[in-house]
């Protein structure tokens, strides 16, 4: 549903290919199990860390720790982990579905757009080689953040369409 398996495999991938770093999963969810026999499968339990449920606020530690979020990789939709992190000023990897929001948005969603296990291992060797991609990304984040997803300015799309 959420896509676990596919940045997973992507993960994997990017480390087939010599990338460096680090997958931080939180333990939690209706697909962890299949989550923890992929990585078993894939033989990269050694580069994933788990994490157990914690506070929002250390949640959000984690968030603006991280080189890049990611988020929805299935049939669902980015949502609050992507808006938080666009709030935060960083980059987001996810699917981001412009068919779906660019109805809603009059830009498209800053990211990196993946929905493959190839298209993510490419991002994050694109971002292992380049360091400032992340860097401009996070800054697209939190101007997207602050043009049409503040408080006022959801309420004035709200209102708009009433």
């Amino acid at each position: 549903f959420k896509g676990t398996d596919v940045l997973v495999k992507g993960f994997a991938l990017f480390c087939r290919r010599g990338g460096k770093g680090e997958l931080r999963l939180s333990r939690k969810g209706q697909d962890l199990q299949a989550a923890v026999d992929l990585i078993a499968e894939l033989a990269i339990a050694g580069r994933v860390r788990w994490l157990d449920e914690m506070p929002l606020v250390r949640f959000y530690e984690e968030m603006i720790a991280a080189d890049v979020v990611c988020d929805q990789f299935g049939s669902s939709y980015p949502g609050m982990v992507t808006t938080d992190a666009y709030a935060l000023g960083r980059p987001v990897m996810a699917k981001l579905r412009p068919e779906i929001f660019s109805r809603r948005f009059p830009e498209s969603l800053p990211g990196f757009d993946a929905e493959t296990p190839e298209q993510i291992a490419d991002h994050l060797m694109t971002m292992e080689k380049d360091r400032n991609v992340l860097v401009d990304m996070g800054c697209k984040s939190r101007a997207y953040a602050e043009a049409y997803l503040s408080p006022e300015n959801m309420a004035k799309q709200f209102l708009e369409k009433m």
